[in-house]
């Protein structure tokens, strides 16, 4: 349920930022990518899409995902986004707690944009 609202949370976050940061704008200007969060088990994941400088977020899954996160569980992935330490997302990629699936280079910019 934590982290449900903890997506939630980011994608309101993501979406407040691209209408009224212009230099978030900057940032997503060009970009057209679909990024989604989710729990290996499938208990949990949230979608953002980033498109025409807007910033799209719904909870489930998409088919059109140019890279997916995968938590090995709610509690690691909760522990690790919520922590202000930035490399916690290499070292849980490293300890194999997070999977990226699909475009790595869309990974690193998504944990970018978010930090």
């Amino acid at each position: 349920m934590k982290m449900r609202l903890v997506l939630l949370a980011l994608g309101l976050k993501l979406q407040a930022s691209a209408l009224f940061s212009k230099e978030f704008r900057k940032k997503i200007r060009y970009i057209n990518r679909t990024v989604v969060i989710s729990t290996a088990d499938g208990g949990c994941s949230h979608t953002y899409i980033f498109r025409n400088n807007m910033v799209l977020s719904h909870p489930g899954g998409s088919d059109n995902a140019t890279v997916e996160l995968v938590w090995t569980d709610a509690k690691t992935a909760l522990k690790v986004m919520l922590s202000d330490e930035a490399l916690d997302t290499f070292s849980a990629m490293g300890k194999g707690d997070l999977v990226v699936k699909g475009n790595f280079q869309d990974a690193l910019w998504f944990t970018d944009i978010v930090a």
